[in-house]
């Protein structure tokens, strides 16, 4: 029997969501200490070196003073927005007095999402996007007729800024995203509710790519976000988002949406099968499956996470056996969080799959 004192399950849980929630904010929060220690230690080894060595050296003090200057820009974004925080009713506040230093892989996640904002809400990330979210769009619009303007439901499962579901909605279907990562939440929900003007925001999404610099001020050139206003969305626009785990958020529903657009997205599942029975249960009979990601899987060398890494040709079998009939699949080439000015690219041979359930 439980002593009076303990926690239910639901308490407990609760309890570490909100510790949680508090990491990510407190991360946000450590980012201008983070990012201006990095560059201190750049200075004193240079310093360090001899006066004939740092001679050597062009341009060195300018390029401190431009790191500098793209730090401030960027921890000017990040307040604005972690000002906003409390949108997550169930989450308090946190002060930004916290001292506590945050894990390395919550920092990472810091920089990975400034990046991501670059790949979703520039001009930066045009190429991209053409490639990864345009691949989905066109097989979306060939293959999910409109009757009439958001006659057909679209879910995009692990979102990120909500960029894809974006696209999905001006092209005039009732668009949903979903997004589970706290560090993707705050950021998508600032450039979707809260700015005003295009290219209100000057972003430095590659100060802290510090190798493979080809010009010293490539490492230092700014991104403006977003390149499009997210409120540009005709009046009586069916666009919507909500924030937790896929298999929590719709692992109830049943014959429910037209369609379903994974990008990026099966390889963040610690069991890819609950993913591809799920998208097969949600989706209304005759209803389309368009996927396009590699198979990076996120929680393969976690500590403590239980993960099934499978092949691609393991993947398709259990699709096939779920039931869909796949009617496209194709390997096409696409950087990700691309550099362009680097010497060096992360190019993933990514699967695309138009899959569909039977009528």
């Amino acid at each position: 029997s439980h002593e009076p004192s303990s926690l239910t399950e639901e308490q407990q849980a609760a309890i570490e969501e909100q510790q949680h929630f508090n990491e990510i904010i407190g991360a946000y929060h450590y980012y201008p200490t983070y990012a201006r220690k990095r560059l201190q230690r750049s200075e004193s080894h240079y310093h360090d070196l001899s006066p004939r060595h740092q001679k050597l050296i062009l341009g060195m003090d300018q390029k401190f003073d431009q790191w500098g200057i793209a730090i401030e820009a960027n921890a000017s974004f990040i307040r604005n927005l972690i000002n906003d925080v409390n949108i997550f009713q169930n989450q308090e506040a946190v002060s930004p007095e916290r001292t506590v230093r945050p894990s390395s892989f919550n920092m990472e996640k810091v920089k990975s999402t400034i990046r991501q904002i670059a790949r979703e809400w520039s001009i930066e990330g045009q190429n991209e996007r053409s490639i990864t979210f345009g691949i989905i769009l066109k097989e979306l619009k060939e293959t999910v007729p409109l009757n009439e303007p958001y006659s057909a439901k679209v879910l995009s499962p692990g979102s990120g800024l909500g960029r894809l579901p974006f696209e999905i909605c001006k092209l005039g279907y009732a668009s949903q995203g979903n997004e589970f990562s706290y560090f993707m939440l705050l950021a998508g929900s600032f450039i979707l509710n809260e700015i005003n003007t295009a290219d209100e925001y000057t972003i430095y999404p590659f100060i802290h790519q510090i190798s493979n610099v080809i010009e010293t001020n490539d490492q230092f050139r700014p991104v403006t976000v977003p390149d499009v206003l997210p409120s540009t969305l005709p009046r009586g626009a069916d666009f919507s988002y909500t924030a937790g785990d896929f298999m929590e958020v719709y692992g109830g529903q049943t014959d429910e949406w037209d369609a379903v657009c994974t990008c990026f997205f099966l390889d963040t599942a610690k069991n890819v099968i609950n993913y591809i029975e799920t998208i097969f249960d949600i989706l209304k009979p005759g209803g389309r499956w368009i996927n396009y990601g590699p198979l990076l899987y996120h929680y393969a060398d976690m500590p403590h996470e239980k993960s099934i890494e499978l092949s691609y040709e393991q993947v398709k079998h259990i699709i096939l056996e779920t039931g869909f009939t796949i009617s496209k699949e194709t390997f096409q080439k696409t950087p990700y969080t691309d550099n362009p000015k680097s010497m060096m690219s992360t190019v993933f041979n990514a699967i695309f799959i138009s899959a569909q359930k039977p009528l």
